[in-house]
């Protein structure tokens, strides 16, 4: 990086999905300073693919010593910081500033500053993206929550990134459907019956592969569903890199998964997706995009996510197996006929965001609220 230039730094410790969810606001960040170039702090992995996407001009992992270096002041900062933090004018962390160190760290050095959690109560009632947007103003960005956004696209060759698949996993020339039978949390997922009921279905009314996604997280899940469906009837990518996992999306005909981050990446990269929400907030969490159909139960009777935790009948995941398939149904090619690009040439990289379409199971219930915040 050249060392001439000014720097924003972006600290931003959260999760894939509350990552992917800041996109839009680090787009605006750019565009308001662009002048600068934008370092980003958080997790290794996700960093380096917002470096392929070009998202930021260079990100450094939270798994080193510099967020501790940064809340520490300026006594325990070695070069490498200091040297950033001494061409840096502007700073945003999207985290609780509990004991004030990293803002009086800030101030010390004459930095401008904002430091809120998106979890923050003044932010409560928007969706996630809408927050990282609204913790912006005090710079004067103020953006249109429904402008037109770009889709992820990482900077590799079209050609390269397929022949590299083509040589990982023998279904990337035919199309496919991609399932995520897991999620940050067990308590976001229906049971493994119903997603065999669903790939089932899929396989029978299009003819076409199935893909089950797994990562380190999804093990028990993914073994599960394995043990419920014939086998040979899918092909399982395993524990691969976010850019690989994106790479796979982006090429499907559809995914299906639930609240979590690779639901919001599928979304990220225009791949046609089906989104399952039971005691999460669909109005707050769920990927946005024309191209993003949420699908929920009757709303969530718990009060907080305790409660969530505590309920083992889970009501608000008892989604229609039925819908799911006529919502799939309209997305994919019959008995795979149509080739992929087909089928996503309608999802435009100036794709519409704040619109999405949300199902409850069978129209019986209406889309509320739900009273956790996670």
């Amino acid at each position: 990086m050249n060392n001439g230039y000014p720097i924003v730094l972006i600290v931003h410790p959260g999760t894939l999905g509350d990552v992917l969810l800041a996109v839009e606001a680090i787009r605006e960040i750019r565009k308001a300073f662009p002048a600068h170039h934008v370092v980003w702090v958080g997790q290794s992995e996700v960093g380096k693919y917002l470096l392929e996407c070009e998202e930021v001009h260079e990100a450094i992992g939270i798994e080193g010593p510099f967020l501790s270096q940064l809340f520490s002041g300026p006594g325990h900062v070695d070069d490498r910081l200091k040297g950033l933090l001494q061409r840096c004018t502007h700073c945003v962390c999207w985290m609780a500033n509990h004991d004030e160190m990293i803002s009086n760290h800030l101030q010390s050095l004459g930095i401008g500053f904002i430091i809120q959690s998106p979890q923050s109560s003044e932010l409560m009632g928007f969706h996630l993206e809408e927050r990282f947007m609204r913790t912006l103003r005090p710079w004067g960005i103020m953006a249109d929550s429904h402008k037109k956004r770009r889709l992820l696209f990482q900077n590799i060759s079209s050609n390269s990134e397929t022949e590299q698949l083509r040589n990982r996993f023998s279904f990337i020339d035919t199309p496919y459907i991609v399932l995520h039978p897991g999620s940050g949390s067990r308590h976001k997922c229906v049971t493994p019956s119903f997603m065999a009921a669903v790939a089932r279905g899929l396989r029978k009314r299009s003819g076409i592969n199935l893909v089950i996604l797994s990562g380190p997280a999804d093990q028990c899940h993914v073994d599960n569903l394995l043990a419920e469906i014939p086998s040979g009837m899918t092909h399982l990518v395993s524990n691969q890199s976010l850019s690989t996992v994106a790479s796979v999306l982006r090429n499907a005909a559809l995914y299906m998964g639930h609240d979590s981050g690779i639901s919001h990446l599928a979304a990220g990269v225009g791949t046609p997706s089906i989104v399952l929400f039971g005691p999460t907030n669909s109005a707050y969490w769920a990927p946005r995009g024309d191209h993003v159909t949420v699908i929920h139960g009757p709303p969530c009777q718990c009060d907080d996510w305790e409660q969530v935790q505590q309920c083992h009948q889970k009501p608000c995941l008892e989604v229609s197996v039925d819908l799911i398939l006529q919502k799939a149904e309209a997305l994919i090619p019959v008995n795979g006929k149509s080739h992929i690009s087909d089928l996503k040439s309608q999802i435009h990289s100036n794709n519409r965001s704040p619109k999405f379409q949300t199902l409850d199971s069978g129209n019986l219930y209406p889309h509320s609220c739900l009273k956790c915040e996670i």
